[in-house]
Order: structure tokens, then C-alpha cells, then sequence
């Protein structure tokens, strides 16, 4: 295995862990307060560490595609994630989330196999093993009464989702803070529309510390996968980054002393196994 393939694969799953520390944060900044207030307040906290990257670590100016491309992936994450979390308030939790994180995964996965083809066959048997550990790491019981009614909403999510992986994978490498700032900005605009529509009240960005971890950890992820998708083809970045639930439901069970479920369980070993196979080359 090349080294770029080793680092890629590193940053990728690097970024999935800070993914899965940013859900689990968010997820106890939703018992707090509305849903697109800790939405606000993450993007919010995620632009200040950006900025601050960007000090640490001058860039390129910027071209008019790389800003676009980042406010392309901020209005379809934000889009996304409004999606998940209408599925989410309708109980549905059990067949919206697999299917965001699959459908997620699946659009950029398809695309890179359309324009650079075809990958080993054992990277192929890591992807498919992988797609169906996401899917039932994120399931959970309650899918045997929930129905298929959240179906709609969990495609839409997943298209979001799907969607700014693939817009933030078009970002030059030697530009990346930038864009990603750009598409938190819009992500801002949209949450604000939301609260504006809803009439809700507008949080106060220190009163919920977890929206703002949640924030810091879901920018880190995005630094990472960028970094990551430079290195190495865009479908094996997506996969591997996309573990994310796997992370979340493994630290939600050892500090927050939640049970996992068998079929989680499952899925688990079935995304280490992807792991396994991608990086066997």
C-alpha cells in the first residue's frame, strides 16, 4: 500500500472520528435547545476555528469556483440536514439515519466510479461491506415499528449529505479553508431562515457548550476529508469518513452508558471489515 493511500486513509478516518464526536455533541446540544439553534451556534463556533487555521496556515487565495463549490456544499449539507432532522421530530429515527448515511455515502462512491472506474476487487468488497455496516449501525430497534414513512426524508438527507461531499471534494488542496468557511456561512443563512420562519428564538452562543463542540469537532472533520480526498480516490475518502455513526454509537455507549444493539454491534465489525479490504492493496 502507497504511502499517500496510508495518509489518506489516516486523515479519512480521523475525520470520521471527529464526525462522530461532532453528532454525539450535537445530539446532547439538541436536549438543550431547537434543533437549527444548535445548528446556528455549531456552524458559528466551526467558522471561528477556520479562521483561526487560517492564520496558523496561510492558503492560496481563493478562485470564484473553489467559493462556489464551498457555498454549493454548505446549502446542500444545511438542506440535508434539515431533511434529517424533520425525519428525526416524526420518530423515524430508525430508518432515517441508515438511510442518510448510506444514500450519503452512495452519490459521491457512484460518481467516482463513473469518472475514474473501477477499483480493485477487494476495495469494492471493503465499500459494499462498509455501506452495509452503515446501514445497521445506524438502525435501531425502534425500526421494527416506525415503518417505511421516513424513507423520503432520510434520501433527501442523504442527497444533502451526498451532495457536500462531493461539492467539498472539487475544493483545491492548497485552498481548502476558505471554501469550507464559505460553506458554513451559507449553512448559517439557511439555519437563520430557518428560526426566522419558525419564529423561534435566537440562542445565545454561549448558553450551549455542546452545540459549540459540536461545531469545533464537525469543522476538524471537514478539514480532514478534504485532506483526505486529495490523497487518495474519492469514493475510498467518502467510505471511510462516512463511519462516523459507528464512532458516535460506540461513544455514546461507553460515556454516555447506552446499549448497543446486536445489529449495531454487527455493523460495526462490518465497517472494520470495509476498512480492512480498502486498505488491502
Amino acid at each position: 500500500m502507497g504511502s499517500p493511500l496510508l495518509l489518506g486513509l489516516g486523515l479519512a478516518l480521523a475525520a470520521a472520528g471527529l464526525w462522530g464526536a461532532g453528532d454525539l455533541s450535537g445530539g446532547l446540544g439538541v436536549r438543550r435547545g431547537h434543533p437549527f439553534g444548535v445548528l446556528l451556534i455549531s456552524l458559528l463556533s466551526g467558522i471561528v476555528l477556520l479562521a483561526a487555521a487560517w492564520v496558523v496556515w496561510p492558503q492560496v487565495r481563493p478562485t470564484s469556483a473553489d467559493l462556489l463549490w464551498g457555498l454549493c456544499a454548505g446549502g446542500a449539507g444545511s438542506l440535508g440536514l434539515s431533511a434529517l432532522y424533520a425525519g428525526l421530530a416524526r420518530g423515524r429515527a430508525a430508518v432515517v439515519a441508515p438511510a442518510t448515511a448510506v444514500v450519503g455515502a452512495t452519490i459521491p462512491v457512484s460518481f467516482g466510479l463513473a469518472t475514474q472506474g473501477l477499483l480493485a476487487p477487494l476495495q469494492l468488497g471493503g465499500i459494499a461491506a462498509a455501506l452495509l455496516g452503515l446501514w445497521f449501525v445506524s438502525a435501531s430497534e425502534r425500526g421494527r415499528s416506525s415503518g417505511s414513512g421516513g424513507l423520503a426524508y432520510g434520501i433527501l438527507a442523504g442527497v444533502g449529505v451526498g451532495g457536500f461531499l462531493l461539492a467539498m471534494a472539487q475544493v483545491r488542496t492548497e485552498a481548502v479553508l476558505a471554501p469550507l468557511i464559505a460553506a458554513r456561512v451559507a449553512g448559517v443563512v439557511v439555519a437563520s431562515l430557518v428560526l426566522v420562519i419558525t419564529r423561534t428564538s435566537w440562542p445565545g452562543v454561549f448558553d450551549n457548550p455542546w452545540a459549540l463542540c459540536a461545531g469545533l469537532f464537525d469543522a476538524g472533520g471537514n478539514l480532514l476529508y478534504l485532506l483526505a480526498v486529495h490523497r487518495m480516490r474519492i469514493e475510498l475518502a467518502v467510505v471511510l469518513s462516512s463511519l462516523y455513526p459507528a464512532v458516535t454509537v460506540l461513544l455514546a455507549s461507553r460515556f454516555m452508558h447506552q446499549r448497543v444493539t446486536g445489529r449495531q454491534w454487527l455493523g460495526v465489525a462490518l465497517c472494520l471489515a470495509g476498512v480492512g479490504l480498502i486498505s488491502w492493496s
